[in-house]
């Protein structure tokens, strides 16, 4: 049955919101189920839409450019049916009659109000024929009553190879791709029958929670004030931080949320496979991105020479994932550029083995990271959270590990983590100690300490030497 006509059989008692005043959305927790409709003021609206999308091509419109990403493609279309509408007198609703149409016209218009729907993390299609499930915010993991036809699996496939300008790649029968404009973010993974058995599976996470400010990861009880102070200090020093945990912990929206707070002028070198961080240039933020995919085949002094000639003032490594990262990150730090990465871990004892044991890294490198914070995901309550942050020292021959809890002179952690600050800054323990506390009590009133008061703080406690 068309799931636009479904509402019509009634009202359905449960929780619901609405999706940019077009769709509703009902929650049966119990059940774990996801229900989507549109509003029954627009079911009026159905058959003008599925006539005018028929006779509308939206690719044609976009003959003249020799390069589209979706955002072009999506205002030009969008541009192009609201001048039709207003040349047959119809009101375009402020672009919502053209975006159904849009929609309609890409045969995607069951997955449209999945991709506006704000609350979800991310959309996983497993094949045509086959209800789609979703990664919701508040209620986790939910299957939907929406379930495609092979047609409109291909139809979304279809956007993403025009959009990206190639192909399903033959070989490793997979491909990604963002689906980007100002309305949606997300990052398309799509697995195709050379590696599956027959079909396409889908993935579609939602970037668009990829940045939160550090207040809002408080207030969400992601992290709490003394550790939000300390990796403050810790990123406007430019040290070397790693965010690890599972997938869908939250290593991403932390990273941002860190690297946001940073001034403009610090030159930031994106080195990335899969685009997750997020583009500030417009705001004046000194940021340059580089895809890994295309100079990973060099040699790890390769790649750290390429690096080096950029002026990096500090290097996000999007994920490290192979021993290749692994050994371009600590190359990095051992040649004493600043870096920050995330890596996908459980725990931070899982994380040293690997490097240790299976990576060979030597422990002295290791023992240049400055912070690790490990991050994890609560499924009962669907909620991501900073389970520790956990700084490194070399002794003894060995790795040793200490955990950070608190701003307190007690908190050994802090104390070796204040070390290996003050030779980057050039201060003692007791005002290290200081400008954690001095951070902790704005963040306590709900401000973050801004770089230049953190520059100014720095001065003053070198002249009082």
């Amino acid at each position: 049955m068309d799931m636009y006509l479904e509402l019509l059989l009634g009202y359905i008692d449960k929780p619901s919101y609405d999706i940019n005043n077009v769709y509703t959305v009902y929650i049966n927790k119990e059940e774990k189920k996801y229900e989507v409709y549109l509003n029954e003021e627009y079911i009026g609206l159905l058959p003008l839409v599925r006539e005018l999308s028929q006779k509308y091509p939206v690719f044609d419109a976009l003959a003249e450019f020799n390069e589209i990403n979706f955002d072009i493609f999506y205002n030009i279309n969008i541009n192009k049916i609201s001048e039709e509408l207003r040349r047959l007198n119809i009101d375009p609703q402020n672009d919502l009659i053209p975006d159904l149409i849009f929609w309609e016209s890409l045969n995607l218009s069951r997955v449209a109000p999945l991709l506006y729907d704000i609350n979800i993390n991310e959309i996983f299609i497993n094949g045509s024929e086959y209800p789609i499930y979703v990664d919701h915010r508040r209620y986790g993991k939910l299957i939907t009553n929406i379930v495609l036809t092979k047609s409109e699996v291909l139809s979304l496939i279809r956007l993403i190879e025009f959009i990206k300008g190639e192909g399903l790649d033959p070989l490793r029968g997979n491909m990604e791709a963002d689906l980007y404009n100002s309305k949606i973010h997300y990052r398309l993974n799509i697995d195709g029958p050379q590696i599956t058995y027959g079909d396409y599976f889908i993935s579609l996470r939602n970037l668009r929670h990829l940045m939160y400010s550090l207040t809002k990861l408080i207030n969400l009880g992601s992290i709490d004030v003394d550790l939000t102070s300390i990796l403050i200090v810790s990123i406007y020093s430019l040290a070397n931080i790693i965010i690890a945990g599972s997938p869908n912990t939250g290593k991403t929206t932390l990273l941002n949320s860190l690297l946001s707070i940073l001034p403009n002028h610090i030159r930031k070198v994106y080195i990335e496979e899969a685009r997750e961080s997020l583009d500030l240039r417009r705001y004046g933020n000194h940021q340059v991105f580089y895809r890994l995919g295309k100079i990973n085949k060099w040699s790890k002094e390769e790649q750290i020479i390429f690096t080096l000639r950029r002026s990096p003032g500090y290097i996000i490594i999007g994920e490290t994932l192979t021993k290749h990262d692994v050994e371009i990150l600590f190359y990095s730090i051992s040649l004493g550029l600043n870096v920050a990465t995330t890596i996908h871990t459980h725990s931070i004892d899982s994380l040293l083995k690997r490097w240790l044991i299976h990576e060979e890294m030597d422990p002295r490198i290791i023992c240049d990271i400055d912070l690790v914070v490990i991050m994890k995901r609560d499924l009962d309550e669907n909620r991501r959270y900073v389970d520790g942050v956990y700084t490194l020292e070399y002794k003894d021959n060995d790795v040793k590990i200490y955990r950070i809890k608190e701003i307190s002179q007690r908190d050994y952690g802090l104390s070796i983590l204040a070390e290996k600050l003050g030779k980057r800054l050039k201060l003692k323990y007791n005002d290290l100690l200081e400008l954690f506390t001095f951070t902790k009590e704005k963040l306590s009133n709900g401000e973050i300490i801004n770089y230049e008061e953190f520059i100014e703080f720095i001065k003053r406690s070198r002249r009082n030497v």
